[in-house]
């Protein structure tokens, strides 16, 4: 048997909810430790939500999109 059959090298590497509650420092030092186990191929996706300052948006827009954000900050995990 092939010992290279249950290797894996991923070359693409999700992050979803993950770096929305981290400082920005934080987030470059984890994408920074990634890079060595990069395929050159290798794609990163990040999923996440990204709010404007608040008093960016008119009053009403911004109170819509941050209670949602309130809302599935209670149901989604990581």
């Amino acid at each position: 048997m092939n010992a290279k059959l249950f290797k894996v090298i991923a070359a693409v590497y999700t992050f979803r909810q993950i770096f929305h509650n981290w400082a920005d420092v934080n987030v470059i030092k984890i994408l920074r430790s990634l890079v060595p186990a990069l395929r050159h191929d290798a794609r990163i996706l990040v999923h996440d939500l990204i709010l404007p300052d608040p008093g960016k948006l008119p009053l009403s827009h911004d109170r819509q999109i941050r209670c949602v954000k309130s809302h599935l900050s209670r149901y989604i995990v990581g």
